[in-house]
């Protein structure tokens, strides 16, 4: 009777992601042998959804010659075989009380043609929760695989499931950053789909109730609608989305939609309540490097080009190295006319040693025919770190412009700046 039971236990945090890996370990004096995927031990998350979480334990059979008939079973330790792991493992581990889980399919019975087989353990969060209260009282549940007739593998034999507390599921909107969904529209509007999920994979069918949240809200409520009412509807084995249908944009920034869940019908799952903030932002202009140009390019680092590339380690700055007679200036040849635009730049990653404290924009129909349209100091928030970011207000004129200039009046280095992106947006 072949039967490894605790030998190698020192190597059984071994994970194997694939069969052909797991061939490649297994000395070919082995004809077949049979392992656990996931081997070791791992955590297990329990959600009060009034049903049993299910953890699939997947056995697999590798070897030399793996094409043969082979069985194996799947069972909790006997009290012996614990005994020995706590020892060697150093965990002083308890066994959770049979009452909490049922496993299933755990005969394990390889054709020829299997290479894979899936035992289940269907465990009750209802019942653990008597015995897991916080997740430190060690409790776990120890699996084991066995055979009387095939080889097992000694350092992948073994799954130490360690259940936690246990988790009200819930549900929330997903893609956000910071509590916050960000996007680009065109002032004609458009459509916003904002997708929602647990953490858990969906047994049931179930609709969320979203209301606008009046204080967080900016764009005018007969220019936006939220699609069936509000309501998002989710069905067994799938996820809803909230869908937003924007009619008009009056500005480029501070178009702020926001949204709270009032309820769920169907279900009482948790749900956030503090408000998501969808915020709208007009389209940037499609920039190219060849519609920028200073008179104070640094001839030794830093070109244009690096402020279009989305990468901030990159940087233009302005000439250091060479004199430059007058004040240094980029300007940005747009490729259509505007009256509205907001600016965005990002200083120089590692530091701001030439980040700008005072600067002006002018704007013109052409380079010949330009005015002033504002000047920027700290006093407007400039950023003055590495990797800061500076967000224009929206800007208006009174006579549609194509050209952009920014003149460097003081900075941090003196007469000459750094930027690492530049970005313009427009309605």
């Amino acid at each position: 009777m072949k039967k490894i039971i605790l030998a190698g236990l020192c190597g059984m945090m071994l994970l194997f992601g694939s069969c052909e890996s797991y061939d490649n370990i297994v000395p070919e004096k082995y004809n077949k042998i049979i392992s656990l995927q996931n081997a070791g031990e791992q955590s297990l998350d329990l959600y009060r959804t009034g049903e049993n979480t299910i953890y699939t334990i997947t056995a697999m059979k590798g070897g030399y010659t793996p094409n043969v008939a082979a069985k194996a079973t799947v069972s909790v330790m006997n009290e012996n075989e614990f005994a020995e792991y706590k020892k060697i493992s150093g965990q002083d581990y308890k066994i959770l009380p049979a009452e909490c889980y049922t496993l299933n399919n755990a005969e394990l019975d390889f054709t020829s043609a299997d290479r894979w087989k899936k035992a289940e353990l269907a465990v009750n969060p209802n019942i653990v929760e008597k015995y897991v209260k916080d997740g430190t009282e060690g409790y776990v549940i120890p699996l084991i695989a066995k055979s009387a007739t095939d080889s097992i593998l000694a350092s992948a034999n073994m799954i130490i499931l360690k259940p936690k507390a246990v988790i009200d599921p819930t549900v929330s909107f997903k893609n956000l950053t910071g509590n916050t969904f960000t996007t680009e529209m065109e002032s004609g509007g458009g459509t916003i789909e904002l997708p929602m999920a647990m953490q858990v994979d969906n047994l049931w069918d179930f609709t969320i109730r979203v209301e606008v949240d009046p204080a967080t809200t900016t764009v005018p409520k007969e220019n936006f609608e939220l699609d069936n009412e509000g309501k998002v509807v989710f069905e067994k084995g799938k996820n809803g989305k909230l869908t937003i249908k924007v009619k008009k944009l009056e500005t480029i920034v501070n178009n702020k939609i926001g949204l709270k869940v009032s309820g769920i019908e169907g279900k009482s799952f948790a749900y956030p309540k503090d408000a998501v903030c969808v915020n709208i932002l007009g389209p940037k202009f499609p920039l190219k490097a060849d519609m920028l140009s200073s008179n104070a390019i640094e001839p030794s680092e830093g070109s244009l080009a690096n402020l279009l590339d989305d990468n901030v380690s990159t940087y233009f700055h302005s000439a250091w190295s060479v004199s430059i007679s007058g004040k240094h200036w980029l300007q940005v040849n747009l490729p259509e006319s505007t009256n509205y635009f907001q600016f965005n730049y990002t200083n120089r990653q590692n530091n701001g040693n030439a980040a700008l404290k005072d600067f002006d924009v002018l704007v013109g129909p052409d380079d010949s025919h330009l005015t002033l349209l504002r000047n920027f100091t700290l006093n407007d928030g400039l950023p003055t770190g590495g990797a800061g970011t500076f967000v224009s207000p929206e800007l208006k004129t009174e006579q549609p412009i194509k050209v952009i200039r920014f003149i460097c009046n003081q900075s941090f280095g003196g007469k000459f700046w750094v930027w690492s992106e530049l970005s313009i947006r427009h309605l």
